[in-house]
């Protein structure tokens, strides 16, 4: 498998939260808090930085998203399928999207660079909503990221499916 990778702007963005929680969080946690806004949202963005590809912090889902694993490959294939326009019931079309994405052991080399598209975008989205500066802690960051993944969620193609 190819591996995640995450802007450093992002990682600086979410360092005080990391480092705060009582919780043992992974970097992993921002990158999908981030790649479900970029999904709910249909937007993806590069995740380079001067040109140059983001810096990976894992080569494999970690625990316990590896047990989500296709959990997340499904909401990455139902917004590539709405980008795309494909019809559900386009199965050829629906085929050709899937096994361009993951093969028999989850995703592919190309999945992953599509999902580190989606969490990049995510993330774009995120600090533009986002009032003020980045979040001191995970107790004053959740409550408005909900609120945010909830608009996101309530102005897109979603609304009323989720």
């Amino acid at each position: 498998m190819a591996d995640f990778r995450i802007r450093s702007d992002c990682r600086a963005w979410f360092r005080r939260v990391l480092s705060s929680s009582e919780l043992r969080l992974l970097l992993f946690d921002p990158y999908y808090l981030c790649f479900l806004i970029g999904v709910a949202a249909g937007r993806k963005s590069s995740p380079t930085e001067g040109g140059t590809e983001a810096t990976a912090f894992v080569d494999a889902f970690p625990r316990p998203y590896d047990q989500q694993q296709r959990l997340l490959l499904g909401l990455m294939l139902a917004a590539e399928l709405r980008r795309a326009g494909v019809d559900v019931t386009d199965r050829a079309s629906v085929n050709d999207i899937v096994n361009s994405l993951a093969g028999v052991g989850g995703l592919n080399a190309a999945g992953v660079a599509t999902m580190n598209e989606y969490a990049s975008g995510g993330y774009d989205v995120l600090i533009t909503r986002y009032e003020g500066e980045a979040p001191w802690n995970l107790e004053e960051f959740m409550p408005r990221y909900l609120r945010i993944l909830d608009e996101v969620i309530s102005q897109s193609e979603l609304a009323g499916q989720w």
